[in-house]
């Protein structure tokens, strides 16, 4: 078993390359969508909405499936499902089709993200070598984010060439993630004879028993669930808005890429963001995001000629907010954790969000169909994310942000990893 271990983790960063199938899409989604399978924008959105809502209802039980199936089986489903995305893309004549196929893609999605991850935890585990992973992690995270500008850059390109490659160049790299899951091996640790360990039901029950328990925890679920909204609609909205300029899709992929390099200087500025934002960070944040969605589209509405210019620098602005918003999320979620728990801390703030995301889409949806005008849309819901974040921070002033010792005993009740371990047998 310890030689197919050693064999997942070579195997991890090669099939992680293969793994840039969805850029190809993300870039030239609405102009695949609006000018060559003729879908309006609301449907493009709706279609968005449809993906994020079966992915959330399928996170929770990927899990189970995941760890009763097998990891492997669970990644190969999933890029089963990319693969099938893509030729409906190419093959498929009217909205319904491609919602059908939304509708696996956020299913297969999910068993992605549950099993990825863990099968090279897994294997680190096995080989006492789970140190190494921040390293092989984050080896992995500066490929993705080389790759993904080189992706936006590549898809805006080829568009022009043929609206279809590269959706076909999707499902190849698909395949290509898809034949190399099939030489994972599901790995299954050495049993601990010290100590029995709870079951993967057990700890995910105590886990969101503590959520529930913990005035922090709830909190910072509360702002995640509606930030996350503001994000995933700010990047469609975004894409809907630099497509009404008439920009070619070149110069939008040029923008997009610029896009994913402000991610990724936000998730490096992180900790020094933070230290001057104290404990204030997530406030900050979110205000100058809603903010900037107001102003935005006031500048929409204004049809100025400098307006374009600005609007895509404060659109760089929040993608920066977006990468130190993806960073601190997991760090203050799984403070005051033991390893045990934090693996299912991550996987409820993921389920919290993508029912954020679910939520807010439709929300935006629905506006942006009713008022038929992006900008008009901007305006809306920054008004409506600014009441909600003023009732969302206000209800966290006293439970996020506080000195160690000023938590409460249940904020910090599986700090220890052997209290957690005896707290649910």
């Amino acid at each position: 078993m310890e030689k197919q271990a050693r064999k997942n983790i070579n195997l991890y960063t090669i099939y992680e390359l293969f793994g840039y199938d969805i850029h190809f899409y993300l870039v030239i989604g609405i102009f695949f969508l609006t000018e060559v399978k003729n879908l309006n924008v609301t449907e493009f959105l709706l279609l968005n909405t449809i993906m994020a809502f079966f992915m959330s209802l399928a996170l929770i039980p990927s899990g189970i499936i995941a760890d009763k199936v097998g990891r492997k089986q669970c990644i190969i489903v999933g890029n089963l499902s990319w693969m099938i995305f893509g030729i409906a893309l190419i093959f498929g004549t009217d909205f319904w089709q491609l919602a059908l196929a939304s509708m696996f893609l956020g299913i297969g999605y999910a068993l992605k993200a549950c099993s990825e991850t863990p099968i090279l935890i897994d294997s680190l585990t096995l080989l006492k070598r789970e140190k190494e992973f921040g390293k092989i992690e984050g080896k992995a995270f500066s490929i993705f984010a080389y790759m993904s500008c080189a992706f936006a850059l590549i898809s805006g390109y080829i568009y022009t060439l043929n609206n279809y490659l590269p959706i076909i160049l999707m499902v190849i790299f698909a395949f290509g993630s898809l034949v190399l899951s099939t030489f994972f091996t599901n790995i299954k640790p050495k049993e601990d004879t010290e100590e029995k360990k709870p079951s993967e039901a057990g700890l995910l029950k105590e886990t969101a028993k503590h959520i529930f328990l913990s005035k922090r925890l709830r909190a910072l679920l509360l702002f995640s669930f509606a930030f996350i909204g503001i994000i995933v609609i700010s990047g469609d909205f975004s894409k809907i808005a630099l497509q009404e300029t008439g920009m070619s899709v070149t110069a939008f992929g040029i923008i997009q890429a610029c896009f994913w390099l402000f991610i990724g200087v936000g998730s490096a500025l992180q900790f020094k963001i933070e230290k001057y934002t104290r404990n204030k960070t997530f406030m900050i944040c979110s205000m100058v995001y809603v903010i900037s969605f107001i102003i935005i589209g006031a500048l929409g509405m204004t049809h100025l000629a400098v307006g374009v210019g600005l609007i895509i620098l404060i659109m760089f602005n929040q993608y920066v907010i977006e990468g130190v918003y993806g960073v601190s999320s997991q760090k203050y979620v799984t403070n005051f954790t033991s390893q045990e728990v934090r693996g299912k801390m991550l996987s409820i703030l993921y389920l919290v969000e993508e029912l954020g995301a679910t939520m807010f889409l439709a929300i935006a949806t629905l506006i942006l169909d009713r008022s038929s005008s992006i900008y008009l849309s901007y305006i809306i819901l920054g008004v409506l994310f600014l009441v909600i974040f003023t009732i969302v921070l206000t209800y966290m002033k006293k439970r996020v942000g506080l000195k160690p010792g000023e938590y409460t005993k249940e904020d910090k009740r599986y700090e220890n990893k052997k209290e957690y371990i005896h707290g649910i047998q």
